[in-house]
């Protein structure tokens, strides 16, 4: 399992503009500093297990997802022990043969 922190709007740190241009305007949604957490998981033989999308925020958005896709909110937007928890209930012990096996490696 790993985490990767992930923005909105990524503003590109280079601009086409006319040489000796005082002001370059630079075309951004506003959301450069909206984050979000994905964390992703696999299984020794490859196998992929559901993600889990982390918002920054109080309440999950009411948008659509994938069944596939957990998400999750949180105020700081990061994983935390709580939401470890959460993944070792919802991913972790659901995956395929968790029920047969005894002891698992995390």
């Amino acid at each position: 399992m790993d985490e990767i922190s992930c923005s909105f709007d990524y503003p590109s740190p280079t601009t086409i503009e006319k040489k000796g241009t005082e002001h370059v305007r630079q075309v951004t949604t506003g959301h450069e500093k909206s984050c979000y957490t994905v964390m992703l998981s696999c299984l020794a033989d490859g196998s992929k297990l559901p993600p889990i999308i982390i918002f920054k925020r109080k309440t999950i958005p009411k948008e659509h997802f994938p069944k596939e896709v957990i998400v999750k909110a949180n105020v700081k937007g990061y994983t935390n022990e709580h939401v470890v928890a959460e993944w070792y209930r919802e991913v972790w012990q659901k995956r395929p043969g968790a029920l047969f096996a005894r002891k698992s490696l995390v």
